[in-house]
Formats: structure tokens, C-alpha cells, sequence
């Protein structure tokens, strides 16, 4: 199966558009790149709900949005970890 990594935006909807958000970058593996898409933003969801970033977060489930992807090969997994965010709030 191929691997992709994907830049994804996502936003507190408790507040205003750009007020709270974050970026990240992760990667997974699917037969297509929708399917894989749809696992990294599930992954995400509840690393933002229960997981590790839910006492940083301290909201409901965030908005998410894919601003790029594209296909990677398996030695390029190792170039980006596959955890971490870079929080933006004013």
C-alpha cells in the first residue's frame, strides 16, 4: 500500500475563523489518497478529544481541513515525525 503525508489546518469552532487553530503535518497509509486522508483526520480528532493534545486543546473536536498531500515513498517516513503541532492562538 502507498504512503502519503498530508498538511492539515485546523480551527477551535468555539471561535472566531484564524482566532485558534493548529498545523501539522502527518502521514499514513491507504490504497488511495482519500482513504488515507480520511485515517490521518480521524487519528487526529482523537488525539484533540482524549489523546495526548487534549489537555493543550482543552475544546471540542477541532475543524479540520487538508491544505496539501501527496504520495511519499517509505524511506521518507522517517524525514518528518508522524506527531507534534504548531499551535497559533492571539
Amino acid at each position: 500500500m502507498p504512503f502519503f503525508r498530508f498538511m492539515i489546518h485546523g480551527r477551535d469552532p468555539r471561535f472566531p475563523k484564524d482566532v485558534r487553530g493548529f498545523f501539522t503535518t502527518r502521514h499514513a497509509y491507504a490504497a488511495t489518497q482519500e482513504k488515507a486522508a480520511q485515517k490521518v483526520l480521524a487519528r487526529l480528532e482523537r488525539e484533540f478529544t482524549v489523546g495526548a493534545s487534549a489537555s493543550l486543546w482543552r475544546s471540542e473536536a477541532p475543524n479540520m481541513s487538508i491544505e496539501d498531500g501527496w504520495r511519499i515513498g517509505i524511506l521518507q517516513l522517517r524525514s518528518a515525525p508522524n506527531k507534534g503541532s504548531t499551535f497559533c492562538e492571539p
